[in-house]
């Protein structure tokens, strides 16, 4: 049955895995025939899909522009009149639990990893309580939630991600990229794509460069590329012109979205030996591109690659497990790595596809 559903997002339209997650559930929705309504606090742009945003990113300060957004959510609530609240963070769930309330609607809270594995907020974990369903995105950030929050065991459901099969499509490797990098057919890539923040340092690439020295020993045509922006990139280059690798590393710098297929179809094997990932959407690309991908064994990276169907688990803390699965990979022959390409996205296609996610969403929804 049609609903009318009315989303308090973060985020749609700025680059990230979180608002790809959003970009999926809102034309999931739409594709169901229900009708939409989006309030976003960090977006700059108004239009999503030829629908309407109430973005605020263009408000430069910080308490306003919080502010403002919950007025305008209460306002489009009153307007809208939805049967349906989704809550896009936690952190908004104080005011979807007061618009629940007020305009006595259902709402659900979406999750993501880290920012429900240590709730400390007792006014988010009250209001987290209230909320008639909880999404989250892997096994791993669920038995987070249920530990601290054990009521709410019965109404959390695992909604992954899911991956755009007609976008992230195998290639060979792009000439432009090649040309941009400096990069022949002879050198062999490795890549992560990750947000370069200082907070995020446990996605992992500083272990890759830790073990890239002794890689180069074996194998120096290899070449370490790094998409992503933050403040983390001056301590990046510097720790690069430490180890004196700077010939083999590449910053790429912020990627727009429409060419990161070409950057994973770059490459021959992603990796992102992460510790603190609620799950890993850059994992199911990598994967539909028909790349190897090497990931950590301590978070919902786990998730995202089948327990280790599709992808190697490795030791994030380990840089001899991280440097042999490198190596490893390096070494395959150009007709395995071929056939294991055809497999791997066949796989993550089958699970975590678009009309995969479909059914998920729809579970979750009846589960209301």
């Amino acid at each position: 049955m049609s609903q009318k559903i009315l989303y308090i997002l973060s985020g749609l339209t700025v680059t990230g895995g979180i608002e790809r997650y959003n970009q999926n559930l809102v034309r999931t929705a739409l594709n169901a025939g229900h009708s939409v309504d989006i309030v976003s606090r960090n977006d700059e742009t108004r239009m999503f899909d030829n629908i309407r945003i109430y973005s605020y990113g263009h408000i430069s300060n910080i308490v306003w522009r919080k502010i403002v957004f919950a007025v305008i959510a209460l306002w489009r609530a009153v307007f809208f009149k939805p049967d349906l609240i989704v809550c896009g963070h936690i952190n908004f769930s104080p005011l979807c639990y007061l618009m629940s309330i007020l305009f006595k609607k259902k709402f659900i809270v979406l999750t993501h990893g880290i920012d429900v594995w240590n709730l400390k907020s007792n006014l988010k974990t009250k209001t987290f309580k209230r909320a008639h369903l909880i999404t989250t995105v892997s096994s791993f950030t669920r038995n987070k939630i249920v530990k601290q929050v054990p009521e709410v065991k019965n109404r959390v459901c695992i909604l992954p991600n899911s991956i755009n099969s007609s976008v992230f499509i195998p290639g060979p490797k792009p000439e432009y990229l090649l040309k941009r990098h400096k990069i022949n057919n002879q050198n062999k890539v490795i890549l992560t794509v990750a947000r370069l923040q200082k907070t995020e340092g446990p996605k992992g690439y500083y272990k890759v460069l830790d073990v890239l020295p002794e890689i180069l020993k074996e194998h120096p045509e290899v070449r370490y590329v790094l998409v992503g922006s933050g403040d983390d990139l001056d301590n990046i280059r510097n720790y690069v012109k430490e180890k004196n690798i700077e010939d083999a590393v590449i910053l790429a710098g912020h990627t727009p979205d429409h060419e990161l297929p070409d950057y994973y179809n770059l490459s021959d094997v992603f990796i992102m030996p992460s510790k603190k990932e609620g799950f890993g959407i850059v994992f199911l690309e990598a994967l539909a591109c028909g790349k190897p991908v090497i990931c950590g064994n301590q978070d919902g990276s786990v998730d995202a690659v089948l327990n280790g169907e599709t992808g190697i688990l490795v030791d994030p803390d380990s840089n001899e497990e991280i440097k042999q699965a490198i190596e490893g990979v390096l070494e395959l022959s150009d007709d395995t790595r071929h056939s294991m390409g055809e497999h791997l996205r066949e796989r993550v296609i089958a699970e975590f596809g678009s009309k995969r996610f479909n059914e998920r969403m729809e579970k979750c929804l009846r589960a209301l």
